[in-house]
């Protein structure tokens, strides 16, 4: 089928339009010459009087004027079109114009956060530090990781506050997506004395269609909100599915119940509010709420000051398959990620331009026994394949000088390089990894490096394939 570019089809749009227009003048000015022309005949025949020339130039000079007065309105009523469309394309200007802004704001912050998070990382790992070392390592670390969400909350919120980015559906595992956020929770707030309880209904469907990231970021969102607000005792999180009509369409539905310091009723009303600030909540509040609204969800929450609130999220998702997680007897609290396994078969490369990114990506590597080599540009890369080299995993940065990761990546792929390559990039905003994945790229890790999603790639890629060959 023949394609119309984009160009083309807008013209076809105006000329439409244009004809559209001119066919209404003229049929209502027709309209009204025969209308005039009519009541002058009946005026004639009761009168007894002949046709003669002055009425064909009364007709004439009406036609004339209905012509004018058709084509001003119509002229007026194209120009507000104009207007409107000159405004939407402004604005669709200014979006692009903050996406890369947001970009290059996400890379410029995250590449030293990279470096303060993992090199404090690669710090705790080393047993022979002293105590008081390891304490103050370990502060750097948690006091990186929070700054690291702040300033995911900031570009997520003016993302997602400008744009009307499009759902990723895909299917994902229940058990697995709450393990993830359960244990990313229970990371960043070790310190504090409380449990976490999590309760899964056996009747949820392990399987589920959805936008599986923005459902990680509305649960690690609230999760974190309970834990701030709680200085100590439970945080209940509770997940269950309701069956609709259409046993292909379920509610996702889970609850979070915490017992802080809770919320007045007269202020429930602005919690979701952009810059309110209530009992710790911040922008990650008002970007849940948004997130939700997108999913064409809804979240309720019930709260009484120091009992405690309740946060009920219910989401709209296709079930896929017909196993129930009871019946696969599989529970958050059972699924564990066994990190930095053995892996000396695997030979890795890394490619970044930036020292101090190879120095931390080369010690979150080192522990799995891999065979590490690093290049500061894609140029070197391609020498590298060039000389007949192969790796298990390529991990590509995006922002290079000369030539970026996506441009190597597709030379790579031109030359008929089929091993897999991770965008390794500072470059996080919210639609990224869909871009690299369309790009030749087999798989995204953000920076900072998180050592879980290192490990998820490094298992899918080294272990599992060195499984398959033995």
């Amino acid at each position: 089928m023949k394609t119309i570019p984009a160009a083309d089809e807008e013209s076809h749009k105006k000329f439409r339009k244009e004809f559209v227009l001119l066919v209404i003048t003229l049929t209502v000015s027709c309209c009204i010459v025969i209308l005039v022309f009519s009541l002058l005949l009946i005026n004639r025949i009761q009168n007894n009087n002949s046709y003669i020339f002055g009425d064909i130039m009364i007709l004439l000079v009406i036609l004339t004027a209905c012509i004018f007065i058709t084509r001003y309105i119509t002229s007026y009523l194209m120009k507000e079109d104009h207007k409107e469309e000159e405004v939407l394309n402004a604005a669709e200007m200014s979006n692009r114009e903050k996406g890369i802004f947001l970009s290059q704001v996400s890379h410029e912050i995250r590449t030293p956060m990279n470096v303060i998070i993992g090199i404090s990382e690669i710090q705790l790992l080393d047993k022979s530090l002293p105590a008081k070392a390891q304490e103050g390592y370990r502060k750097i670390y948690e006091s990186g990781s929070l700054l690291l969400n702040i300033i995911n909350d900031i570009l997520d919120f003016s993302k997602v506050g400008t744009d009307k980015p499009e759902l990723i559906c895909e299917e994902y595992d229940v058990p697995g997506l709450i393990n993830d956020t359960v244990q990313l929770t229970r990371l960043r707030f070790k310190t504090k004395p409380i449990t976490l309880k999590v309760i899964l209904d056996e009747d949820t469907p392990c399987k589920l269609l959805g936008d599986k990231l923005r459902i990680k970021q509305i649960i690690n969102n609230l999760l974190s909100n309970a834990f701030k607000n709680t200085e100590a005792g439970d945080v209940i999180f509770s997940i269950c599915a309701e069956t609709n009509n259409n046993n292909e369409n379920v509610t996702f539905v889970f609850r979070i119940k915490d017992s802080g310091h809770g919320i007045t009723e007269s202020r429930l009303s602005s919690l979701f509010d952009e810059y309110t600030c209530i009992n710790g909540t911040g922008l990650g509040m008002s970007i849940t709420k948004r997130l939700i609204n997108m999913m064409s969800g809804e979240i309720n929450v019930k709260s009484n000051p120091d009992e405690g609130s309740v946060y009920t999220v219910r989401l709209p998702q296709i079930r896929c398959g017909t196993s129930l997680c009871g019946e696969n007897n599989t529970s958050p609290q059972k699924i564990s990620h066994n990190i930095n396994h053995q892996m000396p078969y695997g030979k890795v490369l890394i490619v970044d331009d930036v020292e101090t990114n190879l120095f931390v990506a080369k010690g979150l590597l080192s522990p799995y026994g891999l065979h590490i080599e690093t290049v500061n540009s894609g140029f070197d890369a391609i020498e590298k394949i060039k000389n007949n080299q192969t790796y298990d995993i390529i991990f590509m940065d995006h922002m290079m000088p000369d030539m970026d990761g996506i441009k190597t990546t597709k030379l790579l792929r031109e030359m008929g390089y089929t091993h897999p390559i991770v965008a390794l990039t500072a470059n996080a905003v919210i639609g990224q990894k869909e871009m690299f994945l369309s790009n030749g790229f087999d798989g995204f890790i953000s920076k900072p490096i998180d050592s879980r999603e290192l490990n998820h790639i490094l298992v899918e890629f080294i272990q599992m394939n060195n499984c398959k060959n033995i």
